[in-house]
Formats: C-alpha cells, structure tokens, sequence
C-alpha cells in the first residue's frame, strides 16, 4: 500500500458532514468500483443489431388474408378434406395446358367435362391467387422466423467485471423477447397454414392470434447501452480507473470523517491542557527560581 497519509489529512480536513454524506458509497457500489480498479482493458464490443421485421405488420396482414374469403362453387368432398383437395388440385394441373388430357392417368377412365368444369370452379382463378399469396405470405413469416432465430449476444465474458452485474439481465430481456417473437410467428404461421389446408372454413375456427410479445427493439436497445458502458470505459480506460480510485478514497475519508474530528476536537483539546499546563510548570518554575535566589542573597549577609 502506498498511499500517502497526507492525502487522507488532506482530504479529512476538507471534508465537512454534508460531503461525508454524499461521498459514502453501498458495499455494493465499492466492490463494482474496485472492479473497475483492478480492471484490464478489454477490446470493444460490437453493438447488437435488433431484427429488421415488422410484427405487427405482419400480424395486420395475416389478419387480413385469413379473413380473406374466396369466392367459388366449392365441392364439399374437397372442402372438407384439405390432403385431398391438395391431391385433387395437382391432379388437374396435370391433366390441363400443356399436359392436357381427358383420360385420367391414375385410373385410366375417361375424364368427364361436367367433372372437369365442377373441378375447375372449384379451382377458379380466385382460389389459386389465394393460395398463391398464402404461399407467400408463409414464406415471408419463415423467412422473418430465421432473422429472429438468427439473433446472438456476445459472451458475458468480454465485459468488464464492474458491469457483470448488469448484463446478464439485459440478456434474459433480449431472450426472453426474442422467444415470444418467435413464437408469435410461429402462431401467424400456424394461421396461414390452416387457412392454407381449409380455405373454406370460418375464419372463427382458426388458430387464434397470441397476445403481443415484448418489444425485441427495445430489449435490444437497453442491452446495446450496456455495451457503450463497456466501449466508453475502454476508450477512457486510465480516466475511469482514476475515477473509481477518487472515489473509493472519498467513500473511506468519508467514514473516517466522523472518527476524525471527535479525535481531532480531543487531541486539540488535550493540546490546549497540556500547553496551560506547560505554562503552569514554567511559571511555577520562575517562582521557584526567584524563591532560590532570593534565599542566596539572604544568607550572604549572615555568612559574612
């Protein structure tokens, strides 16, 4: 230990009980302060970037096409069987344009045209183009899935140890949003595919919406203050340093202040005693002086 006892005289003295007061600092506040001490600089952390997807622009447009109805002379064998009705609609691909065909190639039968037509209004122009934007929707929703999925946090180990406190917090908020994100897309993506296998069926029969998760922009944003903590320490690393050092001196003059000045007020007080006593003894000792010679020069005469 090297400090310098006069640094604390100093500080001591310049210290009244209304600085004592704001200078005193929580056990807590001096462990994360001789942390930052002892601390040795780190590289800087890269700034978490939040995914880029609209929610509730998406939960507004899921809304809106599971809403959708479609318009045709529906079969109630197909309507009611999403795996068939699937079958069934590959199967005229097959047999139209240019694979173009009135004998079914499965079982060899003539292909009526009365049942070609109640086919085909069953899949009209209008069904495909639903299907179609359903297709794409999902894929929008898988594809918004894998940004989210795709979100990482650096090691807790690359901040510096007077900020360990904080960072496993704001890790559990980006978690925990980055989990109700996804599986409030995987509810948006369970809507579109049931709607996908049962376009005909009432929109109230569908998976309902979950409720809204928490915000992954704005755990993102309070994580990402953490690391500017953690890069303004390593850019002022000796200024941060010597504020955790004056610091911690204040906090410890300032617990001693108290103890000071009542040994101060009695060692001035002792002083004070001790210096009248002084003057006591020497004049005491001018008395005694004064006494011993005027007995010399009394018993001149008697002698003589």
């Amino acid at each position: 230990n090297n400090y310098d006892k006069r640094n604390f005289r100093r500080a001591v003295e310049a210290m009244d009980a209304r600085r004592a007061v704001a200078a005193t600092l929580t056990d807590e506040q001096k462990t994360q302060l001789h942390s930052q001490k002892n601390a040795q600089p780190k590289p800087l952390v890269e700034k978490v970037v939040a995914p880029s997807i609209e929610l509730d622009a998406l939960t507004n447009e899921v809304g809106t096409l599971v809403g959708r109805s479609v318009v045709a002379q529906t079969l109630e064998e197909l309507t009611s069987n999403s795996r068939l009705a699937a079958w069934v609609q590959e199967g005229l691909h097959l047999h139209s344009g240019e694979h173009a065909s009135d004998t079914c190639r499965f079982c060899q039968q003539p292909l009526q045209a009365a049942r070609r037509a109640a086919l085909e209004a069953h899949f009209n122009d209008a069904f495909a183009g639903f299907q179609k934007d359903l297709s794409a929707l999902l894929t929008k929703l898988k594809a918004a899935k894998q940004v989210v999925a795709s979100l990482s946090l650096p090691d807790i180990s690359r901040f510096y140890e007077a900020l360990t406190s904080e960072v496993p917090p704001a890790c559990a908020m980006v978690l925990t949003a980055q989990s109700e994100t996804q599986a409030t897309l995987d509810a948006l993506i369970a809507r579109v595919e049931t709607k996908r296998d049962q376009p005909f069926a009432p929109t109230t029969t569908l998976t309902p919406a979950t409720a809204k998760p928490s915000s992954i922009t704005d755990s993102v944003a309070a994580f990402n203050g953490i690391v500017e903590k953690h890069n303004h320490i390593s850019a002022e690393f000796t200024a941060s340093v010597d504020s955790a050092c004056k610091k911690l001196e204040a906090s410890y003059v300032a617990e001693a202040h108290t103890e000071f000045v009542q040994l101060y007020g009695a060692v001035k007080t002792a002083t004070a005693e001790l210096d009248g006593i002084k003057a006591t003894q020497a004049g005491t000792q001018t008395q005694i002086n004064e006494l011993e010679r005027a007995i010399l020069e009394h018993r001149r005469p008697a002698d003589e």
